[in-house]
């Protein structure tokens, strides 16, 4: 059944944007469900919020869920292979990237190890100003677009 627009927005803290983190909460609340008409219906909910209270984020939102940072045509991609993001993950958890692939390996993914280590971490911060659905794509498109030696 599906929940009040007005209500999800609220509660997912969805003003004239989507923060990153709601969107998060979304995706694990998904994640944990086996129906797929249910995860439809979530889906739907976190669409129709967005389209009631913040319209322009819909498309930036609808790219992100779909692993894009632009339209296909455009033929856009952020550049980062697995083993630079892997070693970038291991220097920011300040732990070697054997043991980075092997708790990887245990946990099921990487999204794990980083959530697990840096939880408590993200939790104590001052997060007074949330990262944006928006902002964030703005940001990817950013790096997608750098170019020269090195980038």
């Amino acid at each position: 059944m599906p929940v009040d627009a007005r209500v999800l927005a609220e509660t997912l803290h969805i003003g004239p944007d989507v923060p990153v983190d709601s969107l998060a909460q979304v995706c694990d609340a998904i994640e944990s469900i086996s129906s797929r008409l249910e995860m439809q219906s979530r889906l739907t909910d976190l669409l129709r919020a967005t389209w009631d209270c913040a319209p322009s984020t819909v498309c930036p939102l609808v790219m992100i869920l779909l692993n894009q940072i632009a339209p296909s045509y455009e033929n856009l991609e952020m550049g980062i292979g697995d083993a630079l993001l892997q070693a970038a993950l291991a220097q920011l958890l300040g732990i070697n990237a054997a043991e980075l692939k092997a708790r990887a390996k245990a946990s099921g993914s990487l999204a794990d190890v980083v959530k697990e280590t840096m939880g408590q971490v993200a939790r104590a911060k001052d997060l007074s100003a949330p990262l944006t659905v928006t902002e964030a794509m703005t940001r990817m498109r950013a790096l997608a677009h750098m170019q020269g030696k090195g980038s």
